[in-house]
């Protein structure tokens, strides 16, 4: 089995415990994504109309943890 979650901060030592007690653990391996971008349709917060807060794609700062 694969966990994978994404988030805004790359983070340190992340670990997966599993197994009937948690007793085994996984180290995540974590990428940071070069193609993510945030474009102006997205809505954020309370945002009611397209392109209030990003005018274009914008880059984001994404990173991938795989284990």
């Amino acid at each position: 089995m694969l966990v994978v979650w994404l988030a805004e901060f790359p983070g340190d030592k992340h670990l997966v415990f599993y197994g009937e007690k948690l007793d085994q653990s996984s180290i995540t391996k974590t990428t940071k994504l070069s193609r993510t971008r945030e474009d102006q349709l997205s809505r954020l917060a309370n945002q009611i109309e397209n392109g209030q807060i990003y005018q274009q794609p914008v880059k984001r700062e994404i990173w991938r943890h795989e284990a």
